[in-house]
């Protein structure tokens, strides 16, 4: 079992309104939620949990090995062309050393997959900078068991810190590999609280998530679906589409399959058809756009009805805008 030297405990700075309000705004804000999402959503109790992450402090000693490239350049004569050309290789060499650094990494208990602990390291760094140091209290630790995979992936942790904090030569790098030992000097249990809300939406369910303090950034699952044209905006344009690729085509069959008829004929049918399809393209995507900002005034009218459902607090004029910008 790990040695922990202490236990924090991070209190929530927002409440579960305020995350409620959030959610719902992120949701609304992004471009592939569908209209209706508010009105046929069904909305659970937000939940709030703690999560405990273990911040780790080493020294690490490192051996390491990688291949190095080196670019220069070299003529050569080239007998397509008949001509000296220049080009660029790159030479290859073993190259190996030692390392050692103080290093710190932070992981959810529990956690066995490193690339994943290494990407939401980042944000729980963000988080814990952010959070009010008044919030930040020592207290009574539990037993809290770490399996044998989570203290593995703590460790090579560790290792890759270190080995990123190395300066390698050459202009490439190549078949990376270090080992090295980890000498734990300090280990602390970080209680963060969470909010968690659940939801479903077309027989699907979803899930959103934020820290319960500093910037409580949500990270939430939503359904989507693809900004596209409805039908009968589509049948507006669709001749142009089926006319421009006639057109074109029958330009390409005059200018290279019958060149006797006109060649020159063909080429500007060939012209008149791709400028077809360039304003066809012009079109949908103006459509779409308007679709989106159709879409976005339908899901504020029904964001607003929910949130006074719910009594929160109305959006604001910079939350409104913020949902309605384009991107």
């Amino acid at each position: 079992m790990m040695r922990i030297d202490e236990f924090v405990a991070i209190k929530a700075e927002f409440s579960a309104e305020e995350f409620t309000r959030r959610v719902l705004i992120e949701i609304a804000a992004d471009d592939r939620t569908p209209a209706d999402i508010f009105s046929l959503s069904d909305f659970g109790e937000v939940s709030l949990t703690e999560e405990a992450y273990i911040i780790t402090k080493a020294n690490v000693e490192l051996s390491y090995s990688c291949s190095v490239g080196y670019d220069r350049y070299e003529q050569y004569y080239d007998s397509h062309s008949k001509s000296t050309q220049t080009r660029k290789v790159t030479d290859w060499k073993p190259f190996s050393g030692n390392a050692n650094s103080a290093v710190g990494c932070i992981v959810c208990v529990g956690e066995t997959d490193l690339s994943r602990a290494q990407k939401e390291s980042g944000d729980i760094r963000q988080f814990l900078n952010l959070a009010k140091s008044e919030n930040k209290a020592a207290c009574y630790g539990e037993a809290i068991e770490v399996s044998s995979q989570t203290e593995k992936v703590i460790r090579q942790f560790c290792l890759s810190q270190c080995f990123d904090k190395v300066l390698l030569p050459g202009n490439w790098q190549k078949n990376k590999s270090y080992t090295g030992t980890v000498n734990i000097t300090k280990q602390q249990i970080w209680k963060m609280p969470e909010y968690k809300l659940d939801y479903t939406y077309g027989g699907q369910s979803y899930r959103a998530t934020a820290k319960a303090a500093g910037d409580c950034k949500v990270n939430s699952e939503k359904p989507s679906i693809k900004a596209s044209l409805d039908k009968r905006e589509l049948n507006k344009i669709f001749p142009l589409f089926a006319c421009g690729v006639i057109i074109a085509v029958l330009g390409i069959l005059f200018a290279f399959c019958y060149p006797s008829v006109n060649d020159t004929v063909g080429y500007i049918f060939i012209v008149i058809g791709i400028g077809m399809l360039i304003v066809f393209a012009f079109l949908y995507d103006k459509f779409k756009k308007k679709n989106i900002s159709n879409n976005k005034d339908q899901k504020i009218q029904h964001l607003e009805k929910l949130l006074a459902e719910k009594h929160l607090k109305p959006l604001t004029a910079s939350e409104r805008n913020a949902i309605t910008k384009k991107k």
